[in-house]
């Protein structure tokens, strides 16, 4: 995740100088923002202004704000698969690890791969084997997707 860091004054004096800044390099958004200032000192109250970003979700950054939020995925992308964290941004709205760490039950090819797997380690032993090729596992998949959330191929509980 980075950002390109100007400011208004140098913006609208059509002054283009700035620097990308990798936010990985500042320990949280206090560490950033001093920075920044540090960056644009020829200035006497510098207002910043973020023109451009790559790899942070939308809703956590704007021209006028970079959100501390940042900084808990920086360390979420650290523990778990990117991707996944993303999936659950964009479905959430927000982060929220603890949440994540209940809702989210892996990567699969397709749902009805995680529902067959769920059905043999949690269902299967429970019925006989002579009687098992009778469970419909596409039917247990369907209904099992009503409270289920999946999304290039993560999937996530709805509950």
């Amino acid at each position: 995740m980075r950002v390109f860091v100007s400011t208004f004054k140098k913006y609208n004096n059509g002054d283009l100088t700035g620097a990308w800044l990798d936010l990985s390099d500042y320990g949280d958004h206090d560490d950033f923002i001093t920075g920044c200032l540090n960056l644009h000192d020829d200035e006497e109250d510098p207002e910043l202004m973020f023109q451009d970003w790559e790899e942070i979700p939308s809703g956590l950054v704007g021209e006028c704000d970079v959100d501390a939020a940042v900084w808990d995925l920086l360390e979420a992308y650290e523990q778990f698969d990117r991707d996944a964290v993303n999936v659950y941004i964009g479905w959430m709205g927000s982060w929220d690890q603890s949440d994540f760490e209940d809702k989210y039950c892996g990567c699969y090819s397709s749902f009805r791969d995680y529902a067959e797997e769920l059905w043999d380690e949690c269902y299967a032993h429970e019925i006989p084997s002579h009687l098992q090729s009778y469970f419909d596992i596409d039917a247990f998949a369907r209904d099992l997707g009503y409270d289920y959330h999946e999304e290039d191929g993560h999937i996530f509980r709805n509950c």
